[in-house]
């Protein structure tokens, strides 16, 4: 993946270092978030059934990926090490992968520059996401680095390998089920990209995707009976989610009309105004018959493949009333998609600066990305809560160690 060493890479993994220093706090969301401690439950105790929410048992243990990631990290380390190496393990996996992926689609400027926005992003990192703890945060690195080894395949040998590579990760992301919809926009990234790179054959590429998909599932399939008796975990997921969306449609106070959702989300806003801009894109390089230069071609893909992630949320959100645009944890899996199609942005602009201001352009947008955090006009929070986390993680590491015994 790299030729030489790459300095960028120490600045991804300083950044948090960073972060952490100037508020020790910016990890932690805000109290109270059932989900995300019911999935503690699971990362303490995966093997007993456990009891939450009324009955909601089988519909919470179903995110196997996440619950089985978060019980290994827990079963190595205690329990403070365990929330910082989970949560941070988590996040350099997506910024990295990400990283790896601008850079091949573009190159090493453009790839620095939208990863630290990425980071720099509350929305992706901050209590907003629904905690770190909260299946959406495991999801989008399994599918991060799907999209990376799909990409992989279609501009690198051993093809094979990385479809393989691809399915495994993408199969382990759709234990938060949201990210089944976003397959067509993955296939067409993959089919684009290798049709003007390797060239790998469809039926092949097909075949090795399906066959890592197949393989992790039977792979959770068996773990979920060992751990609680449920072999077709996915399946419960998805019968229980359709019963969840037709209770939550008849909810006026639970569904909103899409245009509140502008107040409600506010990570909607970056979404709608990169979406326009995209869509502004694909008008001007279809006008111009630009898809015959590759670098256009790319381009138009990448966008393409974000304005069809969006397109599904928003048909289910306004006909299908799944609130898919009415909160933010739900948008979240867009993430992905967003900050790629924002590196697209940025790859024109940095393309048609000369190489002068392109250096002003990495400090302004260095500063620009890192000071907000650095001040704390986008602190995640407002409040200190890291010693009431530590209090209640050891409390129940307590109550299951009691439990144990």
């Amino acid at each position: 993946m790299f030729s030489r060493l790459d300095i960028n890479i120490f600045i991804l993994i300083l950044i948090p270092i960073f972060f952490s220093l100037s508020n020790v706090d910016w990890i932690y969301g805000n109290l109270g978030m059932t989900d995300h401690w019911i999935a503690y439950n699971f990362f303490q105790d995966f093997f007993h059934e456990q009891v939450i929410n009324a009955g909601q048992f089988p519909y919470k243990f179903t995110r196997v990926s996440n619950h089985l990631y978060g019980y290994l990290v827990h079963k190595i380390f205690p329990p403070i090490p365990a929330y910082y190496f989970y949560f941070f393990s988590l996040f350099y996996c997506v910024v990295m992968c990400f990283y790896i992926t601008i850079r091949k689609l573009f190159n090493k400027h453009v790839a620095i520059i939208t990863s630290i926005m990425l980071c720099c992003y509350t929305h992706f990192h901050g209590p907003l996401s629904f905690e770190s703890m909260y299946q959406n945060y495991t999801s989008m690195a399994y599918f991060m680095v799907s999209i990376m080894f799909a990409v992989l395949a279609a501009k690198q040998q051993r093809f094979k390998l990385y479809l393989f590579l691809s399915g495994v990760f993408y199969a382990s992301s759709i234990h938060q089920l949201l990210y089944i919809m976003y397959l067509p926009s993955l296939i067409l990234i993959y089919t684009a990209i290798n049709h003007i790179n390797n060239k790998n054959p469809l039926l092949e590429s097909i075949k090795w995707f399906l066959l890592g998909a197949i393989t992790i599932t039977l792979i959770f399939s068996a773990i979920s009976y060992i751990a609680q008796g449920m072999t077709f975990f996915l399946f419960v997921q998805f019968i229980q989610t359709l019963f969840f969306v037709e209770a939550t449609a008849m909810d006026v106070t639970y569904w909103k009309p899409l245009w509140k959702t502008l107040w409600d989300a506010k990570s909607t806003w970056l979404i709608y105004l990169s979406s326009i801009i995209g869509i502004l894109a694909i008008l001007v390089i279809l006008l111009k018959k630009k898809l015959d230069d590759k670098y256009c071609f790319t381009c138009f893909t990448l966008i393409v493949s974000f304005e069809l992630a969006l397109l599904i949320h928003l048909i289910q959100h306004a006909f299908s009333r799944t609130m898919a645009m009415g909160y933010d944890y739900i948008i979240y899996p867009l993430l992905p998609f967003l900050f790629i199609t924002i590196a697209v942005f940025y790859s024109f602009l940095s393309k048609n600066t000369q190489q002068t201001n392109g250096n002003r352009l990495v400090a302004y947008a260095l500063l620009i990305s890192i000071l907000p955090l650095v001040t704390g006009i986008t602190n995640p929070i407002e409040q200190k809560t890291s010693n009431w986390i530590y209090q209640q993680t050891l409390e129940i590491e307590t109550f299951f160690d009691e439990k144990g015994n």
